[in-house]
């Protein structure tokens, strides 16, 4: 599947959640544990900033599969 398939497919299926995004709706958007969303962050292959004690994700960051 090419990036601008996979562009629109996250688009919709992504659609309910907003375009900032916490660790815990990463989780239920990916269906991952907790540890999981923190370890895929820390290692950067999801790509987010750290704010304080939580981090922040851009639906910008999620394409494709919001692998850094």
């Amino acid at each position: 599947m090419n990036t601008s398939k996979l562009k629109a497919l996250y688009a919709v299926i992504f659609a309910g959640y907003p375009d900032i995004f916490s660790v815990k709706q990463l989780q239920g958007m990916l269906g991952i544990s907790p540890h999981l969303a923190y370890d895929l962050l820390e290692e950067g292959q999801i790509k987010g900033i750290k704010i304080g004690n939580a981090y922040k994700n851009s639906q910008n960051q999620r394409d494709p599969l919001c692998v850094g």
